[in-house]
């Protein structure tokens, strides 16, 4: 007997490590913590965003930093290189916003409407921070639950990120927090789009 295993539609993720210096991160803090902000309905508890769908974060750092000369560009070529792994041409960085989080805060899962590609550029975190949790996005989950869980059937993946990582997923993967509260004291994350 001959038996074949194939591990059909899998989703992708992009996790990069250290994309940014320490220098970069706490210059793009000192703009985010300065920058005017608001609520936003994704976040629940002590938490600002600068998010609008005009929002574009990015392309001033690059534009009023000469430290950050070139971050868009280093920015969409991630964007763009992940997403022609998913099978997209021409990905090009459409908006990004910051979102501040507080002790006790929460990001409601979520998608990204409107755009192919998410990314989350962590510049604060700590290890009490709050973990990106990306849901499953097969819906029998709901109605068949496994006696134990597989690459093919856990409910979550969840990354515990760092200062300077940035993770690249498909904007339609609903993703949060997990609905654990935030416990460090900041978690700043900069969120982009690519369409």
């Amino acid at each position: 007997m001959q038996r074949l295993a194939y591990k059909l539609f899998p989703t992708l993720v992009h996790y990069c490590k250290e994309v940014l210096s320490p220098q970069e991160l706490d210059l793009i803090a000192k703009h985010c913590l300065a920058a005017e902000s608001g609520t936003h309905a994704a976040l629940a508890g002590d938490s600002r965003s600068s998010f609008s769908l005009n929002s574009r974060l990015i392309d001033d750092l690059d534009s009023q930093y000469a430290e950050l000369r070139g971050l868009r560009a280093r920015m969409e070529a991630l964007l763009s290189s992940y997403a022609a792994d998913m099978g997209f041409d021409d990905v090009k960085l459409t908006n990004s916003w910051f979102n501040i989080q507080h002790p006790g805060s929460v990001l409601k899962h979520h998608v990204h409407t409107h755009s192919k590609i998410a990314a989350a550029l962590y510049i604060r975190t700590d290890p009490e921070s709050s973990k990106l949790f990306l849901e499953n996005p097969d819906p029998t989950l709901n109605y068949i639950r496994p006696e134990r869980f597989t690459e093919y059937s856990f409910e979550y993946a969840h990354f515990a990120v760092a200062p300077g990582d940035l993770v690249l997923f498909p904007a339609w993967i609903k993703h949060g927090s997990g609905f654990e509260p935030n416990r460090s004291a900041m978690r700043l994350v900069v969120s982009m789009n690519g369409e």
